[in-house]
C-alpha cells in the first residue's frame, strides 16, 4: 500500500507537470503581437502602446511584429496557424474580421479561426470637403447638391472594398443619394485629391486633424454618437439625420483558434490593465482613439452588426468590389 501511495502521488505530479504551461504561468516567455500594417502607422501605434505597457506590468517581453502584405492576410494566416498558447496574438481590425468573410470565400468561416480577446479602442470618421472647391456649409447642403447633380458628385476612398468605401455608401444610402466612387490606395492619396479638387468629399480619420485646423478641409459631420474632440464643432451623423450608418472604426486584439477560456481571461485582463493606464489613455486620446477595453464577447457582436450592414450594401449593388 505504501508503494501504491507513492505511485499515485507520482502520477498526480506527472499530470500537473504535463498541464499547459501557458494556462498556469502565462506569460512565461516573450509574447508576439502580429500587426498587419507597416510600422509607424496609427494601428501599429496602438499595438506598440499596449505591448510596451504590458511588458512593464508583467515583467515579460511583448514584441510587435509587422507582418504586412496581401491586405492583412499574411498576418492573419500566421495567427490562424499558431499554437493556442497565448504567445502569438494579433491586432484585430474590421478590414479583416468584418470584411474578409463577406468578400473572400476562403475566409467565409473566419469566425471559427480566431479567438477574440478585446476591442481595445474605437475611433471615428469625419466627412470632409475642400471648402475652396465644394461650397456646402453643412452636411444637408452637400446632400442636396448631390441630388441636384443626379449623382455627379464624387467621393474618394482608401480603396474599393475598404471600410471607407462601405461606410461612405452606407451614409449615402441612408441620405437617399448617389455619388461616384473614386478609389485610391490609402487615406493619404484619397485626401490629397480632395485637396486638389478632384473629388468632392472623402472620409478621414483623426489623421486629417492638421488639415482641418489649417482650414484646408472642412468636416461636415463625424461618425461618433455625439461629438468628437478631434474635430470640435462638427455635428454627429446622428444629429444630421443619419441614424443607422453611424460608423465607429475599432482596433482590438485576437488570438489563434482554440485558446482556453482561462487563458483568454488572463490575456484580456493583462491588455485591459495596460489600456487603462493614464499614460496609455492620454497617448491614444491624442490620436483620436477612445479606449473601450471590452470583454472578449463584445467583438463577435460588433462584427456581426457590421457584416449585416456590409452584406446589404453588396446585395443592393451600391458597393462594387472591382472598380
Amino acid at each position: 500500500m505504501k508503494h501504491l501511495g507513492k505511485l499515485c502521488l507520482a502520477v498526480v505530479f506527472a499530470g500537473l507537470a504535463a498541464m499547459p504551461v501557458a494556462a498556469q504561468e502565462w506569460p512565461a516567455r516573450t509574447v508576439t503581437i502580429l500587426v498587419p500594417y507597416p510600422a509607424g502607422g496609427v494601428a501599429d501605434a496602438v499595438a506598440r502602446a499596449v505591448a510596451t505597457q504590458a511588458t512593464t506590468e508583467l515583467k515579460q517581453s511583448f514584441v510587435v511584429e509587422n507582418r504586412t502584405g496581401a491586405s492583412g492576410r499574411i498576418a492573419l494566416d500566421q495567427l490562424i496557424r499558431a499554437e493556442p498558447d497565448g504567445y502569438t496574438l494579433a491586432l484585430a481590425v474590421p478590414a479583416l474580421l468584418s470584411l474578409l468573410p463577406i468578400t473572400d470565400a476562403k475566409y467565409a468561416d473566419l469566425d471559427k479561426k480566431f479567438t477574440p480577446i478585446t476591442i481595445a479602442v474605437e475611433t471615428y470618421f469625419g466627412l470632409a470637403i475642400n471648402p475652396q472647391k465644394t461650397p456646402a456649409q453643412n452636411f444637408q447642403e452637400l446632400m442636396r447638391s448631390t441630388k441636384a447633380r443626379s449623382g455627379q458628385l464624387t467621393y474618394s476612398s482608401a480603396g474599393a472594398g475598404t471600410s471607407y468605401h462601405f461606410w461612405s455608401e452606407a451614409i449615402l444610402k441612408e441620405a437617399g443619394v448617389n455619388a461616384l466612387h473614386v478609389p485610391y490606395r490609402g487615406e493619404a492619396p484619397a485626401t490629397t485629391d480632395l485637396l486638389a479638387g478632384i473629388v468632392d468629399f472623402t472620409l478621414v480619420t483623426g489623421a486629417g486633424k492638421g488639415l482641418a485646423d489649417d482650414g484646408k478641409i472642412k468636416i461636415l459631420a463625424v461618425s461618433a454618437q455625439d461629438t468628437w474632440d478631434i474635430y470640435p464643432g462638427a455635428p454627429s451623423l446622428n444629429a444630421v439625420g443619419i441614424k443607422q450608418a453611424v460608423a465607429a472604426g475599432w482596433l482590438g486584439f485576437m488570438g489563434p483558434p482554440g485558446m482556453s477560456k482561462d487563458l483568454v481571461a488572463k490575456v484580456n485582463g493583462a491588455f485591459l490593465s495596460a489600456l487603462k493606464r493614464p499614460e496609455v489613455l492620454s497617448m491614444l486620446s491624442a490620436q483620436g482613439y477612445t479606449v473601450v477595453a471590452s470583454a472578449p464577447d463584445a467583438m463577435p457582436a460588433v462584427i456581426a452588426k457590421e457584416q449585416a450592414i456590409f452584406r446589404d450594401l453588396l446585395k443592393s449593388g451600391r458597393v462594387k468590389l472591382e472598380q
